[in-house]
């Protein structure tokens, strides 16, 4: 099995693409940093096809149980 990933196959071009958006094993994750910056991007409108309309607020939680974090970002009133 190791062979097939370490071949390419898993991967964009291949038969099977695996972890499309880069998912918790393939990006750099660092407790959910990424799902910061998406939110940001919404909340910019900055999004470009996966821009959700009207965004005004978000909600980015990382991590489970006692070591778990959660941010509120909102879009500043013009």
């Amino acid at each position: 099995m190791g062979e097939y990933f370490e071949s390419g196959r898993a991967t964009y071009g291949g038969d099977v693409v695996i972890n499309l958006h880069g998912g918790l094993l393939s990006e750099g994750y660092i407790h959910g940093l990424n799902h910061h910056y998406e939110a940001v991007l919404q909340l910019r409108r900055e999004a470009g096809v996966r821009q959700m309309l009207d965004a005004e607020l978000a909600l980015v939680t990382a991590a489970a149980g006692p070591f778990g974090g959660t941010n509120v970002y909102s879009r500043e009133k013009t």
